[in-house]
């Protein structure tokens, strides 16, 4: 899976789990921009698992990992290295 079909899946997953009308950027922070709380990230986890059948270690689920979409990008590149391996 390539960059573009992550971010892609990503996107269509934050749609189906925030209100944000605009077009959604990498450099958008999910809290300040996105309007997400820590439940809807709760639910923005579960939802990207769903969606690219991944399971994210429990460590990398940081505030740090999570900020903004290019993170959650990178964290899900990061598992599904992991998970092909």
């Amino acid at each position: 899976m390539n960059d573009l079909d992550i971010k892609t899946k990503l996107i269509k997953c934050i749609k189906d789990t925030c209100a944000y009308d605009e077009d959604i950027k990498e450099i958008d922070n999910l809290k300040n921009d996105l309007g997400y709380d820590s439940l809807e990230i709760v639910s923005l986890i579960f939802e990207i698992e769903e969606a690219f059948d991944i399971t994210f270690d429990s460590s990398d689920l940081t505030f740090e990992n999570m900020e903004t979409v290019k993170d959650l990008i990178n964290l899900i590149k990061k598992t599904l290295a992991y998970e092909t391996i």
